[in-house]
């Protein structure tokens, strides 16, 4: 992971690079994980956008981005940007009437994209989109499904940019400002296996089913947090019938347990020290929360 931005009320890039953003007329909701000032809202002015710098963050020919979108937009914009044509390099993932797709150029001089999706995402729902190239050829998925593939063998390709990396705006023709709310914004120079994939996007799919209480107090609470060894769970109901997972940044998941006692305490002992989420899910409801461990 080279890039990862949480939105956790600022633009900090938790990757461990520290390429941190700088937003601008940027206010903050309630994320995908239901936590408040945890998401980007951007109001499709020409003022509301973060600008991530220009460094490459190592990428060359092989790339994921992984994003949540939630809007009711139906103009154009882009999400992540980091695209010059005029140097034919970079690459931008678009919303266009609630449809995405990922496209840019790799030095080909050919423009590149994987087509635009089947599934529109402008009904103000999360959907997780993931944009992946892969030498020669570009893929998007969204909510878990393929819906855009697109392959060109030719030179070797080259998508690294000195452009800005832009959230929120087209970096290259200063334009098609988003009118959108975007989290958990992770880039990597590697492509996400179907795992990884799955349990992103799973995400998403467990927000659209669960309301979020419009209140600072998390649904879910996790003590102590952060943690040593053990951390306690409690929910506003017994969870003896839930399931407890535990996924760390790059969405993989780490520690699943059934069979719990009403309020559980688990062993995190094993984990590596860093940033974790937590997911219960009971009776098709799911509840999400953020820890540390020390």
């Amino acid at each position: 992971m080279v890039a990862y931005y949480p939105f956790e009320g600022n633009a900090d890039d938790l990757s461990g690079f520290s390429f941190d953003g700088t937003p601008t007329d940027v206010t903050y909701s309630i994320g995908v994980y239901g936590a408040a000032n945890s998401s980007a809202v951007f109001n499709g002015t020409s003022t509301s956008f973060v600008d991530c710098g220009t460094h490459n963050r190592d990428i060359v020919d092989t790339m994921s981005i992984s994003v949540f979108v939630r809007t009711t937009f139906d103009g154009i914009g882009d999400i992540v940007s980091k695209y010059d044509p005029g140097n034919d390099e970079g690459y931008h993932l678009q919303i266009s009437l609630g449809q995405i797709r990922l496209a840019g150029r790799d030095g080909s001089g050919t423009y590149r994209q994987t087509g635009f999706s089947a599934t529109t995402i402008n009904d103000s729902l999360w959907h997780h989109v993931l944009g992946v190239v892969r030498g020669d050829t570009w893929l998007l998925y969204v909510d878990c499904v393929l819906e855009g593939a697109e392959t060109n063998p030719g030179p070797t390709p080259d998508i690294s940019s000195s452009a800005e990396l832009g959230i929120g705006k087209d970096v290259f023709a200063d334009q098609k400002f988003l009118d959108c709310e975007v989290d958990e914004v992770r880039m990597y120079t590697r492509v996400l296996n179907s795992d990884e994939r799955d349990s992103l996007c799973a995400t998403a799919v467990y927000a659209g089913i669960e309301s979020h209480p419009e209140q600072d107090e998390p649904h879910l609470q996790v003590y102590p947090n952060p943690a040593n060894s053990q951390i306690a769970i409690a929910g506003s109901t017994t969870l003896e019938k839930a399931v407890i997972e535990i996924f760390d940044l790059s969405g993989k998941m780490v520690l699943r347990k059934t069979n719990l006692s009403a309020t559980p305490i688990l062993d995190i002992s094993a984990l590596e020290k860093g940033n974790y989420i937590i997911k219960v899910i009971e009776d098709k409801q799911v509840s999400t929360q953020k820890f540390i461990k020390n």
